[in-house]
């Protein structure tokens, strides 16, 4: 199972984890060269999929750790 992981807030980053192993885990700033990065990871997603050889298809899950997603309801 592929999930991937996708934070957008203070040093957005996104992680892929396949059967229950973190495989990748990339900061957007690595990329974009923009120290603390914020916002959706687009470069790390991107990157983590070219590196890992698998489309958006080949995912399982995507999971949020988000602040523009986040349900307030929960608190």
């Amino acid at each position: 199972m592929k999930i991937l992981g996708i934070h957008d807030g203070h040093s957005a980053s996104a992680a892929l984890i396949d059967d229950g192993k973190l495989v990748y885990a990339i900061q957007e700033e690595r990329l974009s060269r923009i120290k603390n990065q914020g916002g959706y990871p687009q470069l790390a997603i991107q990157e983590i999929l070219n590196l890992s050889n698998c489309s958006l298809q080949d995912l399982n899950y995507v999971a949020f750790s988000t602040e523009l997603y986040r349900n307030t309801d929960l608190f």
